[in-house]
């Protein structure tokens, strides 16, 4: 029931502010230290899947050979409708003739 000096003076060491102090310290150092550690991780994880090989449609240009059969069906391609309509005019005028009578290449532009 009734503690000793000695008693007393070991819990006033422990619970003393500088303690406490160092005690945070030493475990923010730890949880600092592990937090780097595993964002190297992550960071070299990233890394390495930058460094593998990518599919071919992520590479640019491309030839035929290197890649797959018919994987070109595959992909969906965004192509500007505008152009297929301006290509479609100018067949269109040389199969009637028209193209370049007019200085506009016949296209009424």
């Amino acid at each position: 029931m009734f503690q000793s000096e000695e008693d007393e003076n070991q819990e006033t060491v422990e619970d003393s502010p500088q303690t406490k102090r160092r005690k945070l310290e030493e475990s923010s150092l730890a949880a600092r230290t592990q937090h780097l550690s595993t964002l190297n991780n992550e960071i070299e994880q990233m890394e390495q899947e930058l460094l593998e090989s990518k599919h071919w449609s992520l590479t640019g240009e491309t030839g035929s050979k290197k890649r797959e059969r018919n994987s070109l069906l595959e992909l969906n391609l965004d192509l500007p409708m505008s152009y297929f309509q301006s290509k479609r005019a100018v067949d269109e005028a040389i199969a009637m003739g028209t193209l370049g009578q007019d200085g506009n290449g016949g296209l009424g532009f």
